[in-house]
């Protein structure tokens, strides 16, 4: 936790964590201004034995560094790691010190005497304040309210300049005795970067470090001894891979750590030059490299990683090793750059394939990728040739893939449609998905299946249906259809309502279910007074010819039953009946 501002950091609690091994001893730590005090603290942990005062170290490296007088604590901790030649903390002190030299573009304005006019000229300078995770000296004045600690007297200028360019030499030294110790301490290095220390063209010039580590034989780039600028007519977009100790980075050690940085670094800019650099020096190594080590790429967020993941595994020689759970690994990313390349290099295995059980390859059918979701459909298909488990194919009602829902829906309803697997159970789930493409090619289906058509059940399910294109799909049917539903006629006035009642859609189907009403009171007189409601609403909401038609009907079957009279009036008091010889 961020330690607690509104207060001054105790010396004798600082002691006592220190003492005990406290994890609070950081934030206590960093509420403490007072470096003489510090001095004497430091001069014990840094050179402590414990592995707990090694994480410390590690936890305050990545602490903001925003109280005065830690200056001394962040000098003396950086030289303990000097001496003691752990050169993983030195190269995440080397991020920290490349970070705190910033430069800015400040404008100011020239006035021209001749034309009495003022002109607005953009420089830059070096920031001196505000500066992310800079470390205010003893000296500096408390923040003032409102601004963020920090906002005092930093490091001087010289200082900055001169840590990280003592941190970068001691890296550079350990190149010319240890390449693969370089190595190693170097990505770890760049690794620390993140897109915002370099969100700007000018802060990616500024991190002279990382630009001393990646790019240091560019001719674009020219290092002075503060900072790195471009030549002339020169441009960021040119940088590729030209590495400080360029044959440390050739070696086979080299790859795995290139591979590793292009996992975990936390900056695009450092991610591409890994990849750039794995493609220029180590292409053969990559087409040797196992699927273990590519599965932390497929894993990644960012899409381009992805893709140069899938790049190498297909042309990688040891993709046949993968075992099925590791394709439903890699097919599981939801990158749609790298997502093709793994469905082409799996179908290439197909062994390793069917080693998936129905339920796995059912779950590749429903992925929202349609290469995946094909894949998992063929997949089903082989194994529903070898063994049917009907109640299994249920679970294609679940696909998301539009593409692929119309053929995955009418091979499983074709295979439950069969007499011997039909039940209403495996069939209904297809009506009610939630994607409109199955619902829709379930009724495709449903036109051809004489059985499924007259089945009671089914329709009885289909009126509860909350889905408006499902009501309106059958009311299309009730009037394609030849003879009478397989449901009692008032039992279709849950259907006939939600049709009517609707106002934003079904100006055709709305037509078609009054004549359907007006057929069921023709036919059954009994029923029209519970149909009435609905009758009045339906002729009200439907041009005339549409409505003469329907009170032609209700007439008819008032003069059928004459006790439903009344009601009728009370629905539709515009009507007068007349009875017969009468004169109007």
């Amino acid at each position: 936790m961020p330690p607690n501002q509104d207060r001054r950091g105790s010396h004798v609690l600082l002691d006592e964590f220190f003492a005990s091994a406290d994890d609070r001893f950081v934030d206590e730590l960093l509420l403490v201004d007072e470096a003489l005090k510090l001095q004497g603290l430091v001069e014990r942990w840094r050179v402590d034995p414990r592995p707990w005062a090694m994480a410390m170290q590690w936890r305050y490296l990545e602490s903001p560094w925003a109280t005065p007088g830690h200056n001394v604590v962040v000098k003396r901790l950086y030289k303990a790691a000097e001496r003691r030649l752990d050169f993983a903390m030195v190269g995440a002190f080397l991020h920290r010190f490349d970070c705190l030299v910033r430069r800015r573009l400040r404008a100011r304005y020239t006035w021209d005497v001749a034309t009495r006019t003022a002109e607005r000229v953009e420089e830059i300078g070096h920031a001196t304040g505000g500066l992310r995770g800079a470390v205010p000296t003893a000296g500096g004045k408390p923040a003032p309210a409102g601004k963020r600690p920090g906002d005092g007297r930093q490091f001087s200028l010289r200082t900055r300049l001169y840590l990280r360019r003592r941190a970068l030499r001691v890296l550079r030294h350990l190149g010319f005795r240890d390449p693969a110790a370089y190595v190693r301490a170097a990505s770890a290095a760049l690794a620390r970067y993140r897109d915002e220390d370099l969100d700007t063209g000018l802060g990616i010039l500024d991190s002279w470090c990382l630009l001393q580590l990646a790019f240091h034989g560019h001719a674009a780039l020219e290092f002075g001894v503060a900072h790195a600028d471009l030549a002339a007519g020169r441009s960021l977009a040119e940088l590729t891979p030209a590495p400080l100790h360029p044959t440390a980075w050739r070696s086979d050690a080299a790859c795995g750590a290139l591979v590793d940085l292009v996992a975990r670094a936390r900056a695009r800019l450092v991610r591409t030059w890994a990849i750039a650099l794995l493609r220029e020096q180590h292409a053969e190594r990559l087409r040797q490299l196992t699927a273990d080590r590519l599965l932390p790429l497929f894993e990644h967020d960012d899409d381009e990683v992805q893709a140069f993941a899938a790049a190498t595994l297909a042309q990688s020689s040891d993709s046949g090793g993968i075992d099925g759970q590791g394709w439903l690994r890699l097919l599981s990313i939801r990158s749609v750059l790298a997502l093709p390349a793994i469905v082409a290099a799996a179908r290439s295995h197909p062994a390793a394939l069917q080693t998936l059980t129905l339920a796995e390859c059912l779950q590749l059918a429903c992925r929202d990728a349609t290469p995946v979701a094909e894949l998992g459909l063929e997949l089903v298909r082989a194994h529903t040739a070898k063994v049917l488990d009907a109640d299994a194919l249920t679970r294609l009602a679940d696909v998301r893939c539009a593409s692929v829902a119309a053929a995955s829906t009418a091979w499983a309803l074709g295979v439950l449609g069969e007499e011997a697997n039909y039940t209403l159970a495996r069939v209904m789930p297809f009506f009610d998905a939630a994607l409109p493409a199955v619902r829709a090619a379930g009724f495709g289906w449903l036109a051809g299946q004489a059985n499924a058509r007259a089945d009671a059940g089914l329709w009885s399910r289909l009126l509860e249906s909350p889905f408006d294109d499902v009501r309106l799909r059958l009311v299309h049917e009730l009037a394609s259809r030849s003879g009478a539903p397989p449901l009692h006629l008032r039992d279709l006035q849950p259907l006939w309502t939600g049709v009517l009642l609707n106002v934003h859609r079904g100006g055709r189907a709305k037509v078609q279910a009054l004549h359907q009403l007006a057929r069921a009171v023709a036919v059954e007189p009994a029923d029209a007074a519970a149909l009435l409601p609905v009758f009045a609403v339906a002729v009200r909401s439907v041009r005339g010819a549409e409505a003469r038609i329907g009170l032609a009907a209700l007439v008819q079957a008032v003069d059928r039953m004459p006790s439903l009279q009344p009601a009728v009036q009370a629905a539709f008091p515009e009507l007068r009946f007349v009875s017969a010889g009468a004169t109007s």
